[in-house]
C-alpha cells in the first residue's frame, strides 16, 4: 500500500465527513417540511431541543477527558451522540 501523507488523507476524511454531514442535514430537513408536516414555530423548537441537548451531552466528554483522559474521548462523544439521537426522535 502506498504512503499517503497524513495531511491529504485528514483533508480527505474532512471532505467526506462534510459532504455526509450536508446531505444527512439536508435530508433531514426535507422530511420534517414534507413528511412530517412540521410548522415553522414547532421546526424552531425541535431545534432549540437539538443543540441544548448537544450542549448538555458535551458536558460528559469533557469530564472524561479530564478524568480518564483523551484515549476515552471518542467513545464518550458517541454516546452523547447516541443520547442526542434518542432526544431528536423523542421530540419529534
Amino acid at each position: 500500500m502506498r504512503d499517503r501523507d497524513a495531511g491529504v488523507v485528514y483533508l480527505m476524511l474532512e471532505g467526506a465527513t462534510a459532504l455526509l454531514q450536508t446531505t444527512t442535514w439536508t435530508t433531514a430537513a426535507i422530511y420534517l417540511v414534507d413528511v412530517a408536516h412540521l410548522g415553522s414555530l414547532q421546526l424552531v423548537l425541535l431545534g432549540t431541543i437539538m443543540e441544548a441537548s448537544i450542549f448538555v451531552f458535551e458536558i460528559p466528554t469533557g469530564l472524561v477527558a479530564g478524568a480518564a483522559g483523551a484515549a476515552l474521548v471518542p467513545v464518550a462523544a458517541v454516546l452523547a451522540r447516541l443520547r442526542v439521537r434518542v432526544a431528536e426522535r423523542r421530540a419529534a
